[in-house]
């Protein structure tokens, strides 16, 4: 249909909430708002458009939030991580590299 008529709000519409089905966003947020902006649009339409961008605002925030918490859990592992070979750490890497004494050279 968009072939054929690339403004056709009914069919814009239905392309960005498949996109969003899919997980196009960005696909799916051009679509509506082109469909939006189009001149022959009426009240109900422009409603159920309005929706559907707030349902992709809503996905996307949700999705973000989801990346942050699992940026914080992958932090908090590997920290955790880190610190048990901190522990586990035989020695004072300090120690393992100090120089010999006095003594020990003298008997070289």
């Amino acid at each position: 249909m968009l072939e054929n008529d690339p403004q056709n709000t009914k069919a814009l519409y239905r392309r960005g909430v498949a996109y969003t089905k899919v997980g196009e966003l960005d696909k799916a947020r051009d679509c509506l708002q082109t469909a939006y902006e189009n001149e022959n649009i009426d009240e109900g339409e422009k409603q159920s458009i309005v929706k559907a961008l707030a349902d992709i605002k809503a996905k996307v925030k949700k999705d973000r939030l989801s990346e942050i918490e699992m940026s914080k859990r992958m932090i908090k592992s590997t920290n955790s991580q880190a610190g048990q070979q901190v522990r586990s750490s035989p020695g004072d890497p300090k120690e393992a590299a100090a120089p010999a004494s006095a003594d020990t050279a003298d008997k070289i």
